[in-house]
């Protein structure tokens, strides 16, 4: 059985550590000990890692940790990697200068297997700079002007398809197999906004439309099979004044053209939303704290109720077996792990100053961190047993850690866990607890 791999990149630099006993660095990761790194990265199947040093981004392969590519860019900021990790994009940001007025092509795809450069692209708007692909790769799409590009096969120099005229605020391609939708967020002129969805090459027919009157903004969230989608639709402002956050809503489209909107029963906010692996149901937190968390199905209807607590976030483990309710932020740490087949809490811990948190691959463990610049003091990172049990803790001292990452690794690689209620075995905490900034 693998031993998932844990990625952490701080103050003092980079470094890979065992997420299991004993915890150590991994011996054949090249550490990049320099304070200039700025983002890290592993490909969806895990089988590369990048991350940007200054001047530098440094490709290694995981499988022996070597170095297959170090490629200048001096002004990068972010990465990403297509779906399959076949390309890996760079992002600067877009830069005029007196003798540049034009500026220059700011985003760039990269073959991951050895650094090449395929294409750059202009993008002077951050706004969805990253190009969205099919989950074979063979579908390729970016954002320009309002406008949906497409191009086949990996032929960036040859626009196939496009979607123009709509004006479009957002967009989003599905997971999963084909065929392949396309779901559009298209923001009021006059009347209501709409999210509309296409089947891929045909923009001419609709397969469904949603259409809501406050929403100035768009999150979407597709199910795994890529077959549903979840629209947290919101306003800028309550001009009615009745919220702080503005005028939410939470739509639902599937492939099969039914639209329909999520009703919570309980008044104020909607945090957030997050689908099961299953793809079959959804999970919502929502309402002035304390909040609700409720499962939904395909069909909108509330399946089970988690009850209120302090909670703002929801996390399924890879399996969808646990639901992890969690609370950050102005709401002090607290997390519920439920055990969701059995419709029964496993476990509430408390996980103050928490900044960040990600399930494992194996479904098993899930680690915390208090990063900067969120929280300046008392940073590091929290390896968890999915039973409540802190397993490992790794303090930063009076250094900065900003980003902690678990390796992914290729799917059939860990089996999912059976749940049992009796906490393993732990340890306590040593970390006091820090101050917001």
């Amino acid at each position: 059985m693998a031993i998932s791999n844990i990625a952490v990149r701080g103050s003092t630099g980079l470094t890979l550590y065992q997420s299991e006993s004993p915890y150590d660095p991994v011996s054949k990761f090249p550490s990049d000990v320099s304070s200039t790194c700025k983002f890290m990265l592993f490909s969806p199947n895990g089988k590369h890692f990048a991350w940007i040093n200054n001047s530098k981004v440094v490709i290694v392969k995981t499988s022996d940790w070597k170095t297959i590519a170090e490629v200048d860019y001096p002004k990068a900021a972010q990465l990403a990697y297509s779906s399959k990790g076949t390309f890996l994009i760079v992002y600067e940001p877009f830069m005029t200068t007196p003798s540049n007025p034009k500026g220059s092509p700011n985003v760039h795809i990269l073959k991951t297997a050895d650094g090449q450069l395929v294409k750059s692209l202009e993008y002077r708007d951050y706004k969805l700079w990253t190009p969205q692909w099919s989950s074979d790769e063979k579908i390729c799409a970016r954002f320009l002007n309002g406008d949906v590009l497409f191009y086949e096969n990996s032929n960036f120099d040859n626009i196939v398809h496009r979607i123009k005229g709509l004006k479009l605020n957002n967009y989003s391609i599905s997971p999963g197999n084909q065929p392949l939708n396309i779901l559009c967020f298209i923001p009021a002129k006059s009347g209501p906004s709409n999210g509309r969805l296409f089947q891929y090459p045909d923009f001419s027919t609709i397969v469904a439309n949603k259409s809501f009157f406050q929403a100035d903004r768009v999150e979407i969230f597709w199910n795994q099979k890529g077959t549903a989608s979840l629209m947290l639709t919101s306003t800028d402002v309550d001009k009615t004044g009745a919220s702080y956050y503005g005028k939410q809503g939470l739509h639902l489209i599937t492939s099969k053209g039914d639209t329909s909107q999520v009703i919570v029963n309980k008044e104020g906010p909607l945090y957030n939303a997050a689908w099961s692996p299953s793809s079959n149901e959804f999970c919502v937190i929502y309402g002035f704290m304390p909040a609700k968390a409720t499962l939904y199905n395909l069909k909108c209807d509330p399946i089970i109720e988690f009850g209120t607590g302090t909670f703002n976030a929801v996390y399924y483990n890879p399996f969808g077996n646990i639901l992890l309710l969690a609370g950050f932020g102005n709401v002090q740490g607290n997390a519920e792990l439920w055990d969701i087949n059995g419709k029964k809490k496993i476990k509430k811990i408390e996980i103050p100053d928490t900044t960040f948190l990600q399930w494992s691959p194996n479904g098993k463990h899930f680690v915390t961190a208090t990063t900067a610049p969120r929280l300046k003091v008392s940073n590091g990172y929290k390896i968890w047993h999915y039973s409540g049990a802190l397993l490992h803790e790794k303090p930063w001292g009076k250094d900065e850690l900003y980003q902690v990452v678990w390796q992914n690794y290729p799917q059939g690689t860990f089996k999912a866990p059976n749940i049992v209620h009796k906490a393993v075995e732990g340890i306590a905490s040593s970390q006091p607890i820090g101050k917001l900034f």
